[in-house]
């Protein structure tokens, strides 16, 4: 049903971000404690987790934490592990080895190089980072989160500076700040395409809006396993367990990773059809939610 723990190890991050979507910042609280350990220790030895994945916040700031949840892993069958960082180290060679040689295990580093990271050096990072993992042969990938026209100009112009790297790009969802970020017609640009309605939008118009973390739980310290990947302490998330079995049996947590969302049924069994004006599988999703509550 999942393969991948994605652990949030908190909110604290060297930036804050207009569209981070768990409101993370450098004055940001939540760590994990003791009890969040204690609920991960049995998840982190799970023989179908293929990957574990760092996410925050900025993990980097957390290493000491990482490296407590990687020696918790099954050693005879360890998932590949995953960090993601906005490169805020990466200016030069020196500090991305200080930075990530005090890692216990990595498999995969991916750089976030959104066009709203206050960072002037991207491309500098990327070739750093690339560097460092070439040499460790650890895989090496850059992402990208776009709002609107601007940014996809500035992807196209990085992504042409480093023709050999990995890119993977996907459109900004309307969660943690980037709820009011985020204007429908941005959502038009990014999801016209996808969710065929707006006439401005070529190519073919999908009949079906699958959550895009599918396979994935992620973890909120303090609020337990989700099926969400955003959001947090400041703004709900759709289901948080402390249990991860109480996760596993939910209705929620079975039909999103199971059906397309606009196939679901509300608590009465009728159909919920969601409206044209939503624009982005995050919006569909909170608007079943939203129906299922209120049935």
């Amino acid at each position: 049903m999942w393969e991948e723990l994605c652990v949030i190890v908190g909110y604290r991050c060297t930036m804050s971000c207009a569209h981070c979507c768990t409101h993370s910042a450098p004055q940001a609280k939540g760590t994990l404690q003791e009890a969040d350990f204690a609920r991960l220790e049995k998840a982190l030895t799970r023989p179908a987790l293929k990957y574990l994945s760092f996410s925050g916040g900025e993990p980097t700031l957390f290493v000491t934490d990482i490296n407590r949840l990687i020696e918790m892993t099954n050693k005879d069958d360890s998932p590949e592990i995953i960090i993601t960082t906005n490169g805020w180290f990466a200016g030069n060679s020196e500090n991305v080895n200080r930075v990530l040689s005090k890692l216990k295990k990595i498999d995969r580093l991916n750089f976030s190089a959104d066009n709203n990271h206050e960072l002037d050096f991207k491309s500098a990072a990327i070739q750093n980072l690339k560097t460092w993992c070439q040499k460790l042969k650890v895989r090496f990938s850059v992402s990208y989160s776009y709002l609107g026209k601007s940014d996809l100009t500035a992807f196209a112009a990085l992504k042409s500076e480093h023709p050999e790297v990995e890119f993977t790009i996907e459109p900004v969802q309307p969660k943690g700040r980037a709820r009011n970020l985020v204007s429908e017609y941005d959502f038009r640009i990014a999801n016209g395409a996808k969710f065929g309605n707006d006439a401005k939008i070529t190519g073919p118009a999908s009949s079906d809006i699958f959550c895009p973390s599918r396979g994935v739980v992620t973890y909120y310290p303090g609020l337990g396993f989700s099926a969400c990947c955003a959001g947090g302490p400041i703004e709900s998330i759709q289901e948080a367990h402390l249990d991860l079995a109480m996760l596993e049996s939910s209705r929620f947590f079975n039909e999103m990773n199971a059906t397309a969302l606009n196939r679901l049924a509300d608590s009465n069994g009728k159909a919920i059809v969601i409206p044209n004006s939503v624009k982005s599988e995050c919006g569909a999703c909170d608007y079943v939610c939203s129906v299922r509550r209120s049935s």
